[in-house]
């Protein structure tokens, strides 16, 4: 994908999400766009806020069942640069090592 076809993907997908009332329309779409862009899983990870001292956590993936014990078990929540908001201050997320480097 040529980045200026990324950001015209992006938007659309934003749009697309903004109209959407139902979770499952969310699921289905992320599903869609997963096979779409060829990658074999995705992960939907959303962290209420409240209570303060013990966040909900949902998650909603295809992620093979066993991995996602082991990602839960070993709380790789609290780790996982993906989900740590101060990676996306420039609304995208630079994927290389050094995003790790603390993993």
């Amino acid at each position: 994908m040529q980045e200026n076809d990324f950001f015209t993907w992006r938007r659309a997908m934003l749009l697309r999400f903004q109209e959407m009332a139902a979770a499952e329309d969310v699921y289905t779409e992320l599903q869609y766009q997963t096979q779409r862009l060829e990658f074999d899983y995705y992960a939907l990870c959303v962290r209420h806020p409240v209570p303060f001292t013990r966040p909900k956590i949902s998650l909603r993936t295809t992620y093979p069942p066993a991995w996602v014990t082991h990602y839960q078990s070993e709380n790789y929540f609290a780790i996982d640069p993906v989900l740590k908001p101060e990676n996306f201050r420039q609304g995208h997320l630079h994927w290389d090592d050094v995003l790790f480097h603390e993993a």
